[in-house]
C-alpha cells in the first residue's frame, strides 16, 4: 500500500510580510528624496563644501543599518497603533503623522537647531517623509487586513 504525503502549507508571518514590503518601499522612496531633494538643498546651502553628503560604501552601510531599525520601528508602531485604535483610513493617516513627527520630525528639528542645515530643508524633507510614511502606513494596514 502506498501512502500519499500531504503537504501542509506554512502560513507566513504577516508582520514579516509587512516588514519586508515596508523595507522595499522605504529604500526605493528614500533614494529619490536623497538625490533630488536633500543633497541638492545641502549643496545649495553649503556651496563651499563640494565633499558634502558623499556616497560611499561606509555611508551606504550605515544607512542600511539605520533603515533596518527605522523599518522595524515604523512597522511595529503602525501594527500596534492599528491594533489599539483600529485599522481605518483615518488611523492610517494619524499613525503616519505621529510616527513622522515623533521620529523624523524631532531628528530634523535637532539638526536644524544645531545650525547644520537651513530650515528650508526641514520643511522639504519632512513633507516628503510624511508622504513616504503614509504609503508605509498603508502597506502595514493592507497586510493586516489581508491576514
Amino acid at each position: 500500500m502506498v501512502h500519499e504525503a500531504t503537504v501542509t502549507p506554512v502560513k507566513s508571518n504577516p508582520f514579516l510580510r509587512a516588514f519586508f514590503a515596508n523595507a522595499i518601499w522605504v529604500n526605493v522612496s528614500g533614494l529619490p528624496r536623497y538625490f533630488f531633494v536633500v543633497k541638492p538643498m545641502l549643496h545649495g546651502a553649503y556651496p563651499d563644501n563640494p565633499d558634502l553628503a558623499p556616497v560611499s560604501f561606509p555611508i551606504l552601510a550605515s544607512w542600511g543599518i539605520w533603515t533596518i531599525g527605522f523599518v522595524i520601528a515604523s512597522t511595529g508602531f503602525y501594527w500596534m497603533y492599528y491594533d489599539r485604535y483600529g485599522n481605518t483610513s483615518r488611523t492610517v493617516l494619524l499613525a503616519a503623522l505621529w510616527f513622522t513627527l515623533g521620529t523624523l520630525g524631532l531628528t530634523w528639528l535637532g539638526i536644524v537647531n544645531m545650525g547644520m542645515v537651513p530650515i528650508s530643508i526641514l520643511f522639504a524633507a519632512l513633507s516628503w517623509a510624511f508622504v513616504e510614511q503614509i504609503v508605509s502606513a498603508y502597506i502595514v494596514s493592507w497586510v493586516m487586513k489581508k491576514d
